[in-house]
């Protein structure tokens, strides 16, 4: 009779012990399959770019100027008819103007009367020397351009080309300065300072 009773107490015992067993690899199996669904699912929280957010809108002033509104960082100004867009995504790229067929350009050299004007967004207000463009000599000015702090340079290269740039502190924009430059004909650059002095800022 004791034997039974101890036997009996052996069978429920290893019955138990095997339910238990049982159910804890069930979960292990579960939450193995939890974590291979985790790993192949989509990541919804990623978003897709949008580059028309970052889009400027070009529209006509007058028969002589053109508009460009950039609505993403809050200004806008104006330029010459004759100048023609080449990339058009500031912010994510840069907005650049040309008075030339920049097919028929050859590598960084502008003929007589060609130029070309490019605008970025950086975040400090120095316009950056470059290696591969050594620089002969430069001269910075600060100002105001519509009531933001600004600097102007002018940079002669190496070679003698120069470079003329504004950077400007956006109101719209923490921290965000509009670089803007121009390249090419010397004679020219007084239109990067009437493209400058068009400036409205918008909300």
């Amino acid at each position: 009779m004791y034997m039974q009773e101890q036997n009996n107490k052996k069978i429920r015992l290893t019955i138990v012990t095997i339910f238990i067993v049982g159910i804890i690899a069930s979960l292990f199996v579960v939450i193995l399959k939890l974590n291979s669904q985790n790993d192949t699912a989509p990541d919804n929280t990623k978003t897709e770019l949008n580059l028309d957010e970052y889009l400027g809108k070009i529209s006509s002033n007058d028969e002589v100027l053109n508009v460009y509104t950039n609505n993403k960082f809050g200004f806008t100004f104006t330029y010459p008819k004759e100048w023609h867009v080449g990339d058009n995504h500031l912010g994510y790229g840069t907005f650049q103007l040309f008075n030339y067929d920049e097919s028929n350009a050859s590598g960084s050299v502008f003929a007589k009367g060609w130029n070309k004007i490019e605008a970025g967004i950086v975040s400090n207000s120095d316009y950056g020397s470059s290696d591969e463009y050594p620089e002969k000599s430069r001269k910075e000015i600060p100002m105001e351009v519509r009531g933001q702090p600004s600097t102007t340079t002018e940079v002669t290269l190496i070679g003698g080309e120069k470079i003329y740039s504004y950077s400007i502190l956006l109101p719209s924009v923490p921290d965000s300065h509009l670089s803007i430059a121009m390249y090419g004909d010397p004679l020219n650059f007084y239109v990067l300072d009437e493209l400058v002095q068009s400036m409205t800022w918008i909300k």
